[in-house]
This record gives structure tokens, sequence and C-alpha cells, in this order.
């Protein structure tokens, strides 16, 4: 007995070839394609060690996946808004 499967056809996608950088904000990262796979880390540490009232400073860090066409996907460790890592 011979089962006729589904079959669907292949597209390319057209995917921006951005090159990708340390210095990129998250609308340059969102213009490539790139989208955050994590929920942001906030973390916060005091500046000043001996301060009564220690000014704090947030961090926050996300992860990005940005699509590099038949090479797959690259990536990205944002930090506060702003590319930090690119690992392609």
């Amino acid at each position: 007995m011979i089962l006729a499967g589904c079959q669907s056809r292949q597209s390319k996608l057209q995917v921006p070839q951005c090159p990708l950088a340390p210095g990129m904000t998250t609308e340059q990262l969102a213009s490539c394609g790139c989208f955050s796979i994590s929920n942001p880390g906030n973390y916060s540490n005091s500046l000043t060690q001996g301060d009564s009232r220690p000014q704090g400073q947030s961090v926050i860090i996300q992860n990005y996946l940005c699509p590099r066409g038949s090479a797959g996907l690259a990536k990205v460790v944002v930090v506060n808004g702003i590319a930090n890592d690119v690992f392609e």
C-alpha cells in the first residue's frame, strides 16, 4: 500500500544580510530579522560601597537570535539595549 504524504514547497526566505556588530541597537537588530529569545535578566549593583544611600546601576541582559541565511543563526548578547557580543 502506498500512502500519499503532505508535501509543502519550500520557498527561500528573504533574509536581510545585515552585518552584525557590537554597538547595534535593538531597533537595528530587529530590522535585520533578529528576535529576543529570553526574558531580560535584571541586575543591579551599588556604585559605592561605603555610602549610606548607595546609587544603583540597573543592567538588563537579553539574548537575540538573528537569521544568517544558509549559515543558520547568530546569537547576539544585548546589554542595556546595545549589542555587546555577536556569536556567528
